[in-house]
């Protein structure tokens, strides 16, 4: 029987937050992603897991859910095969309250294997192992390029991704600017450097593809693009906000937020207004993957082509939940606990286990589907 089992691997205090991002997920605007465009798939799955107040038991039970894919998943008392699983550890969350403005807002692997995770509000990345220190960002608000420490600074860094010796930053911009897309380059000590800014708009998210590509999710331009030659060049999306199924450009998004990239080019859009899970195929179509039941911020994709998607259910309770998919769309697992408040990136790592920026308790999240 597959279970979930979840360490908090960080208890991150408030690290001077500023309102330059709001701790709701996915939106630079401040809006929750509530609302759905026209013509968005409605419904999703109907699940509930309620943890009774610290015991650490999760109940899961006869839930059934119909991905976007047309496939059903049903749950009987945690049975692994098809099901849904909402198996979860309690734990102990101290020093925040669920209105606290929050600073992290997604996590990655370092090129040696340590978890990073990006903080907006006091505008550094940082790495973490029970503890944090801060990797890279001098805390000032502003870009600025130079050594990791003593000389880099971001504005509002919201996304990551690993490939080699880089880690890419989606800069979001904050109050300072529309944002950029940042490298930090570790073969030779550690520098930061702009790679692209002209014509982003507040992007949330960056991933990058098997041959090295980067992809941005340009947010409130509402679409997906690729660097090129220090350019931006538009993959999917036409730039205007909506919901549509086409090829490439023609397609439409609602804030996009984050993406990954698996080993077949597929791109993979968090479409947070649209409450759904996006599939760029490599040829360019657009199609919906899975429907969510509140806003997705982050989605992944481990080495067999599972998906990983978190969301916030509830923007007055502050719930969220991550799930698993199968790559034909079955739902696989899937947590709806209370200790997983505003879950925003995520990553997965060598050894398979998630890696969540858990927003509202300011705390990282490594989960253990085993």
């Amino acid at each position: 029987m597959r279970g979930f089992v979840v360490a908090l691997l960080l208890l991150v205090p408030a690290l001077g937050c500023s309102a330059l991002f709001n701790p709701d997920p996915g939106r630079p605007d401040g809006s929750n992603g509530a609302s759905t465009s026209s013509g968005s798939a409605t419904g999703g799955d109907t699940s509930s897991s309620t943890t009774a107040g610290g015991t650490g038991s999760t109940t899961a039970g006869g839930s059934t859910g119909t991905s976007a894919a047309g496939s059903t998943a049903s749950s009987s008392g945690g049975a692994s095969s098809g099901g849904v699983i909402t198996t979860a550890l309690q734990i102990k969350v101290v020093g925040q309250d669920a209105d606290s403005p929050a600073v992290l807002t997604d996590v990655g692997i370092s090129p040696t294997g340590s978890v990073l995770a990006a903080t907006a509000g006091a505008n550094t990345i940082i790495e973490v192992d029970g503890g944090y220190t801060v990797w890279a960002g001098n805390g000032d608000v502003f870009e600025a390029e130079g050594d990791c420490l003593d000389q880099s600074a971001f504005a509002a860094p919201i996304g990551l991704a690993t490939f080699g010796s880089l880690v890419y930053v989606a800069d979001e911009g904050g109050g300072s600017g529309p944002g950029s897309i940042r490298v930090i380059d570790t073969s030779g000590g550690c520098t930061v450097s702009t790679l692209v800014g002209a014509g982003l708009n507040h992007p949330d998210g960056v991933a990058v593809g098997p041959d090295g590509t980067v992809y941005v999710a340009d947010t409130s331009n509402n679409r997906i693009c690729k660097i090129t030659e220090g350019a931006c060049e538009q993959v999917a999306g036409d730039g205007t906000q909506g919901f549509l199924n086409a090829n490439g450009r023609a397609a439409k998004f609602a804030l996009p937020a984050q993406l990954a990239v698996d080993a077949q080019n597929q791109i993979w859009v968090a479409d947070s207004n649209n409450n759904v899970i996006r599939k760029i195929a490599a040829n360019g179509d657009v199609s919906t993957f899975a429907t969510l039941r509140g806003a997705p911020y982050g989605v992944a994709v481990d080495s067999a082509g599972n998906v990983y998607a978190s969301a916030m259910n509830d923007a007055v309770l502050h719930q969220g939940e991550i799930r698993e998919y199968a790559p034909d769309g079955t739902l696989l697992a899937q947590i709806h606990d209370v200790q997983i408040d505003r879950p925003r990136g995520l990553k997965v790592d060598a050894q398979g286990r998630v890696i969540v920026a858990n927003t509202g308790d300011s705390n990282v999240l490594r989960i253990t589907l085993r």
